[in-house]
């Protein structure tokens, strides 16, 4: 009983969740980058794109990194929900060129950590819930509706296509039963991730080869639609961006009942980043730095 006091007592110190108020700016990090951006009043605040071009160590990017030295240590999760607390050591201001390092050296506090993984971490003025991913369901319409949304994209690869295409026919797709999942308790929203081989002939060796893609859908039961969507098809010398989206966790904040979804995001252009994002309606909130 003493030593559960007695953590009580560490935590309240480290973490004075009621001694900041509730309208203070709240800030997120994710392994070694900052998102760009706040939370205050149950809103997501982005910065401005010339505020994050402007690389000088006194400027607005500069001041908002600052930020973080000020307002540790913060507390977080592991992917898998293990609870940690990070302190930031060095902030490195980023170059603007290929291969930068990242901008936070952390020190991590945790559980022990059973696997390797990202580390989402947020300034202590308001408490976070983690929320654990289950599997879900949905009925025939919703199925036959993101069915029928996959066939009318994938069947654009038939039309003509420029003369820097990677393929010169679609042959054949098959379309794989998808694994729907979200956060437990959430009845409305779910996402849905479809697996996608794609059979084609291409254009230099004229051989046909098979690619396995996909299409990501954030689906409404309430609304009965698709409220986000992205796909993993070919690339976009095809005319297609091939991008993906990989949930990481979902999590609430104090306060404020709306579910966010953590999710690393990659396309065939500029790479990856890790996104926040509304999952209720799939609006993006913040970016990480990438």
């Amino acid at each position: 009983m003493k030593n559960i006091l007695l953590i009580g007592i560490i935590l309240s110190v480290l973490f004075p969740v009621g001694a900041i108020s509730a309208d203070r700016k709240m800030y997120f990090g994710i392994s070694g980058q900052p998102f760009l951006g706040y939370y205050q009043n149950k809103k997501f605040h982005k910065m401005k794109q010339y505020e994050i071009n402007d690389l000088d160590k006194n400027g607005p990017l500069g001041r908002f990194l600052d930020q973080f030295k000020r307002r540790g240590p913060f507390r977080g999760f592991h992917a898998d929900g293990t609870p940690i607390a990070v302190t930031i050591d060095t902030i490195t201001m980023p170059s603007g060129g290929v291969g930068d390092p990242p901008i936070f050296r952390y020190k991590l506090k945790s559980q022990k950590l059973r696997r390797k993984g990202d580390i989402f971490y947020f300034t202590p003025n308001r408490n976070v819930r983690y929320i654990t991913t289950e599997s879900k369901a949905v009925d025939k319409k919703a199925y036959k509706m993101m069915r029928r949304e996959i066939i009318a994209t994938v069947e654009k690869l038939r039309e003509p296509r420029s003369n820097n295409s990677r393929f010169t026919k679609l042959l054949s797709y098959a379309i794989k039963e998808p694994k729907i999942s979200g956060p437990r308790g959430e009845s409305d929203v779910v996402a849905a991730y479809w697996p996608i081989d794609i059979k084609a002939i291409g254009k230099v060796d004229v051989k046909p080869f098979t690619r396995r893609g996909g299409a990501f859908f954030i689906y409404s039961r309430h609304a009965q639609r698709i409220v986000y969507s992205l796909y993993d098809i070919l690339s976009s010398s095809s005319g297609f961006m091939s991008e993906s989206l990989l949930p990481i966790l979902y999590f609430t904040i104090e306060g404020d009942g709306t579910v966010y979804m953590l999710a690393a995001y990659s396309d065939n252009w500029e790479g990856g980043e890790y996104r926040i994002i509304n999952f209720k309606n799939g609006k993006i909130l913040l970016y990480a730095f990438d």
